[in-house]
């Protein structure tokens, strides 16, 4: 445990990282302005990896989250936690807008500290190769392999490339297990047309997945470009590689020239 202070004289914390030992109960006897660290209580909201308590007369629960860029970029600065190795943090903010104004940290000047504001689940993020510049007639599913650098869940968007035709299905294949996704028809579709995917399940940034599109053995045009470079990246997805069939990757990328949250509702 760590003595941060009490309600009538808040903590002013200085340093950016705090370190404890993780516990699974709470100590016998604990003292007003004593912190420590639960690792086994259930995680009340999305992205939480642990909950510090604070005896402030009563026990305040404070959500620690994991350490992702897409999740503090608008809070700064921010607190760290120190798990047992592994990085976690606490936002900050002005103290008259804070969750727990028992808790006061200082740097440059003073905040207080606060809950995660609901970010938002789906990533904004879209990213975008190089026109096409060739097409080829053939009856192999091709496409592009993603990989997303947070879990994505919900939907996912894509948009058809210029140079293709006669497409009528689009899948997304998990690259590892060449385990489907999701497929969808896109018969009614043409170049440039832009629709969404529903996902089940969230995709995994320790995962990458191959994005599709056939004429379900039948011979269609895939538009592609020969000159690629990757990857391809935004804030959240990056195309890695082409793509071919379920669990191959192309040295051009086809049929999609852009893939994320497109906005289409």
């Amino acid at each position: 445990m760590t003595n941060l202070g009490s309600s009538d004289n808040p903590l002013e914390h200085y340093a950016t990282e705090l370190s404890f030992e993780p516990l699974t109960s709470d100590p016998e006897d604990t003292q007003t302005g004593e912190m420590w660290l639960r690792t086994d209580l259930d995680n009340e909201v999305e992205y939480q990896i642990a909950t510090l308590r604070f005896d402030n007369g009563d026990i305040l629960d404070i959500p620690v989250y994991e350490t992702n860029a897409n999740l503090f970029d608008d809070y700064d600065p921010i607190l760290g936690v120190n798990i047992d190795g592994e990085r976690g943090f606490v936002p900050l903010s002005d103290p008259e807008e804070a969750t727990f104004p028992q808790l006061a940290f200082q740097h440059n000047q003073r905040y207080g500290w606060n809950t995660l504001q609901e970010p938002s689940a789906i990533p904004d993020s879209v990213v975008s190769r190089p026109d096409d510049n060739n097409s080829t007639s053939t009856d192999t599913p091709f496409g592009i392999q993603i990989s997303v650098k947070r879990d994505w869940p919900d939907f996912i968007d894509v948009e058809l490339s210029d140079n293709g035709s006669d497409r009528t299905r689009a899948y997304i294949y998990r690259f590892s297990d060449a385990e489907l996704v999701v497929d969808k028809d896109i018969s009614d579709l043409s170049s440039g047309d832009q629709f969404r995917f529903e996902l089940s399940d969230p995709l995994d940034p320790d995962e990458e997945y191959n994005i599709i599109a056939d004429a379900e053995g039948s011979s269609y045009t895939s538009g592609f470009y020969d000159d690629a470079s990757f990857p391809y990246e935004s804030d959240d997805i990056d195309i890695i590689d082409g793509a071919a069939r379920e669990d191959e990757g192309d040295p051009n990328p086809h049929n999609f020239v852009k893939v994320g949250n497109l906005e289409l509702d």
